[in-house]
């Protein structure tokens, strides 16, 4: 195996054999973003009231954490939200319903992702204009 300073284990502890890799300049660029999110949580923007979002829920027949993740992503105030789950958990979905809230209340929609097909999929799938973190 060639030894490359730049690649990393994820979890140093687990079992050769168990270890997820990652390079330390893609580390440092999600903990940047991270602290850029935590950074803005209490900024109280982009709200929409609840009672939008409702209207918007009934008709869209989304499952419980969908409608859940939408209230928390119109209603926080947060200035940077993140959202995580596997593919095929309906993040875009539940992400092109949040964008028709935040632009019914005149709030600009922008998006980002780790990855740049990620970025695409957010970009295609939800409407909402995304670049990837390196981007």
């Amino acid at each position: 195996m060639v030894r490359d300073d730049r690649v990393v284990p994820l979890l140093p502890a687990a079992p050769v054999t168990a270890r997820t890799y990652s390079t330390a300049e893609l580390l440092r660029l999600e903990q940047g973003a991270l602290a850029a999110a935590a950074a803005r949580r209490t900024d109280g923007v982009a709200r929409v009231p609840a009672a939008a979002v409702e209207a918007l829920l009934a008709p869209a027949e989304l499952s419980a954490e969908q409608a859940a993740m939408v209230r928390r992503l119109t209603g926080s105030g947060a200035g940077v939200e993140v959202v995580v789950g596997p593919a095929g958990a309906g993040k875009t979905r539940a992400l092109a319903l949040a964008r028709v809230a935040w632009e019914a209340a005149g709030v600009p929609v922008a998006g980002t992702a780790l990855a740049a097909i990620a970025a695409q999929t957010l970009q295609t799938g939800a409407g909402i204009p995304a670049r990837s973190l390196a981007g």
